[in-house]
């Protein structure tokens, strides 16, 4: 993880947890004069490095990669779940028994989903506005 756009982008969650997992307050003068430019290279390469040891689950890091919320636990039980479902679909009779299931979205998804009806809904108010219709 680069500290400079972890910096720009996700500075609350990279502030939280150089306070949690290194014990250091990034805005104390020295930290924040490094970050902002006015400090020696030493001082920000160390940062750098901290920065990107930081644990896969921080907040930064699932800041930077939503799919990093959930452990391989976690994708692993909801794929048990997911064919455990299907499984008692079948059994149920399938199509008769209603629509098949389907996974549960890991937060990744939900922000990917998320994403892509914004960016649908901004493509149609703009087709809407060069036809001049009303949505």
């Amino acid at each position: 993880m680069a500290l400079a756009g972890a910096w720009l982008k996700h500075r609350d969650e990279l502030i939280a947890d150089f306070q949690q997992y290194y014990g250091m307050n990034l805005l104390q003068r020295d930290c924040y004069c490094a970050l902002c430019g006015s400090e020696t290279t030493y001082e920000v390469a160390r940062l750098a490095l901290l920065a990107a040891q930081l644990p896969q689950d921080s907040r930064t890091a699932v800041a930077e990669h939503p799919e990093r919320a959930w452990s391989t636990s976690d994708y692993l039980l909801r794929q048990i779940d997911y064919v455990l479902r299907l499984f008692v679909w079948g059994l149920g009779g399938g199509d008769k028994s209603g629509p098949q299931p389907e996974p549960i979205y890991s937060p990744a998804e939900i922000i990917t989903n998320e994403q892509e009806i914004e960016a649908a809904e901004k493509m149609a108010s703009a087709v809407a506005k060069v036809f001049d219709l009303d949505i």
